[in-house]
């Protein structure tokens, strides 16, 4: 659909945007003892329809459209102020889930300028989820603990070992075993992704995006966001404005 055909549908269905978009997509799990690929659709979709009624209450305060799509994701489009905002109510809806279910879920979100951006943002969102889900129970389980607490910044590896009873050693070798990369390395990923999202959609300065996104320090933060962008905070900055 093109912006104006959007637009008419937005308008038929009295709902409108304001501000940013964010784009939120939550799967229950294939390791949960809920089979997405089982013959038994009334139970499937009695469970997406409770999920889709809850999500879609949670949200009562935004403007937002909550459905799920052939692949049995939930998928939320909504307005929201910005990244701090959003992060902060999809982890609500996230651990509500979670534990209406009583399954593990994996979830996945972004924050997104205009319309026109939301397609190429729901097929990221979807794709992540799609790799995710092919992961063992603990390491979801593990990835969806940093998705959700990233930006504390005494966030560590022997806190989220503690959290899983298992030793860091193990952590580590399982993280690495299973997604190719350290617990450091995802963590400060997650951290950077969700920091370039801000600086893409915000006029936030760079110290209040790295305490936002988990760093005390914007020394550290400069160096991190160096190391995995290639470029500094401020040169992305000005890139983006060139």
């Amino acid at each position: 659909m093109d912006a104006d055909q959007i637009s008419g549908g937005l308008r038929f269905l009295n709902l409108s945007f304001s501000g940013q978009i964010g784009i939120f997509a939550l799967r229950v799990t294939k390791h949960s003892g809920f089979d997405q690929n089982s013959d038994n659709s009334l139970d499937k979709n009695l469970m997406l329809f409770g999920i889709k009624n809850m999500v879609a209450e949670l949200l009562g305060a935004f403007s937002s459209i909550c459905f799920y799509d052939d692949s049995d994701n939930i998928v939320v489009i909504g307005s929201t102020s910005g990244m701090a905002e959003w992060s902060k109510s999809c982890a609500r809806i996230d651990s509500c889930v979670s534990e209406y279910v009583n399954r593990s879920v994996i979830s996945e979100y972004g924050v997104v300028n205009s319309l026109s951006a939301v397609t190429a943002a729901y097929k990221k969102v979807s794709a992540l989820l799609k790799e995710k889900s092919s992961f063992k129970p603990i390491t979801s389980s593990i990835l969806q603990y940093i998705q959700r607490n990233y930006y504390n910044n005494d966030f560590s590896l022997e806190k989220t070992a503690e959290k899983f009873k298992i030793t860091p050693p193990y952590l580590s070798k399982l993280l690495k075993t299973e997604t190719g990369t350290s617990f450091v390395d995802v963590l400060t990923n997650m951290r950077i992704q969700k920091a370039i999202t801000m600086m893409d959609t915000s006029s936030l300065k760079i110290y209040e995006i790295a305490e936002l996104v988990g760093y005390s320090n914007q020394y550290y933060f400069s160096r991190s966001f160096k190391k995995v962008t290639g470029l500094s905070p401020v040169q992305y900055k000005e890139g983006k404005s060139n």
